[in-house]
């Protein structure tokens, strides 16, 4: 175990395996390649709750996958929508970093999410008034809760050196990437699932930022060329699902596993501006102290 002691380096962290499923592809490899392409993942949006509503909003990136069929009716019964997701993308980035053999008292699980799974309380409150209490699921409570994600995970992995769900808006994958690496340089943890989740686009969401006016694109007549953040003609964000996960570990222990190094993590920081709910501090000071 590396101690935190004045004068010590601290220990190197490397990245071993990822997996991603996207509104382009359900792999990392097949979205990259896409994106270098210049291929977009935004489509119009089919749901039935776009007319329902009359959303102003019509577009967005809906995945190409679902997950059920992967797991188990155990798992199918305990877990909502956004676990499930996590659970299966945990797999693969696992699979993909070689099944490494770790210690689970040496194992963190880091997983962000901005929503979570609001949805499953939704549901719960349909049953709860069309059918009363003893129509609600004991589970109801585990599978909204943020970090119902990060749980899935961690149980399935019997991950013991903390799991943990930075809940921190657009920044929520990259501050549980953060976290996790502060984790293991701090000597907590060899080996860390981490990164971000996101569950279903729905129409609560879209009303609401519709509503700021200026937040989110309503380019509705071409959904390819609307998300455009660098572009003076841009007219706001889209919303895209996702979830994207990596296997972290110290130098150290990858080695001595002969793993395959796909990158190294060399530093993380983490700061906010104090400014605005949504729009960052033009300064740039607090972003500029990050990094």
């Amino acid at each position: 175990m590396t101690k935190l002691i004045t004068g010590q380096a601290l220990p190197n962290v490397v990245v071993t395996g990822i997996a991603m499923t996207t509104a382009l592809a359900t792999d990392a490899e097949t979205t990259w390649k896409l994106l270098l392409d210049c291929q977009s993942g935004i489509r119009e949006l089919d749901d039935p709750f776009v007319e329902e509503f009359d959303l102003p909003v019509r577009i967005g990136g809906h995945l190409l996958e679902e997950f059920d069929s992967e797991l188990n009716p155990a798992e199918l019964r305990r877990t909502g929508y956004l676990a499930r997701m996590s659970a299966i993308v945990n797999r693969r980035a696992w699979d993909h970093a070689g099944s490494p053999d770790v210690d689970p008292n040496r194992l963190l699980v880091s997983i962000g999410t901005g929503f979570g799974s609001g949805e499953e309380l939704v549901f719960s409150l349909d049953n709860l008034r069309a059918r009363g209490v003893k129509a609600v699921s004991p589970l109801a409570v585990s599978k909204y809760m943020p970090d119902a994600a990060a749980q899935a995970v961690g149980l399935e992995r019997h991950a013991r050196a903390g799991v943990m769900t930075p809940v921190s808006a657009c920044a929520s994958g990259s501050e549980a990437i953060a976290r996790a690496w502060q984790a293991m340089v701090f000597g907590e943890a060899d080996v860390a699932i981490c990164g971000g989740v996101e569950t279903r686009i729905e129409a609560v969401p879209i009303a609401a930022f519709a509503n700021m006016r200026i937040v989110m694109s309503t380019n509705n007549a071409d959904p390819a060329g609307a998300c455009r953040p660098f572009d003076k003609d841009r007219d706001g964000f889209v919303f895209g699902e996702a979830g994207a996960l990596m296997v972290l570990e110290t130098e150290e222990h990858a080695k001595a596993r002969g793993a395959r190094i796909l990158a190294r993590l060399m530093g993380a920081g983490v700061t906010s501006d104090g400014y605005h709910m949504v729009a960052p501090d033009p300064s740039g000071s607090r972003a500029g102290q990050a990094m």
